[in-house]
């Protein structure tokens, strides 16, 4: 008997500008994704690097501990932008999200999903 199966991760994604030239990635995930970029932080080989770093925050509403994957760009330039692709490594993957921008400083979250990818096999 097969048993045909989808798992759905979903990350929340906070981009968060620390200060004028550093963007600060923050991602919530079950287990800890690798994140793929290109652009002004120079670019990463597929499948990227495994986000190893975590912080921990205190919810505001809930009061309940929250532990985010961390990976912070440092030195981009003035009117810089990242791209970003989270995935798993071998299947699963967000789409672009791209033209992460330094502004003054911004909070932005972003919730995607990562979707199983097929592959021909010829």
């Amino acid at each position: 008997m097969r048993k045909l199966f989808t798992l759905c991760v979903l990350l929340t994604m906070a981009v968060l500008n620390l200060c004028a030239k550093d963007i600060t990635v923050y991602v919530q995930a079950s287990a800890a994704p690798h994140i793929h970029y290109w652009g002004s932080a120079g670019n990463s080989e597929w499948p990227g690097e495994m986000m190893t770093e975590t912080k921990t925050f205190k919810n505001p509403t809930t009061k309940q501990e929250q532990t985010f994957y961390v990976k912070r760009f440092i030195n981009i330039p003035e009117g810089g932008a990242v791209n970003i692709i989270f995935n798993n490594g071998p299947d699963k993957q967000t789409g672009n999200i791209e033209a992460l921008r330094l502004t003054a400083t911004s909070f932005t979250t972003v919730r995607v999903a990562m979707r199983i990818l097929h592959h021909n096999m010829a």
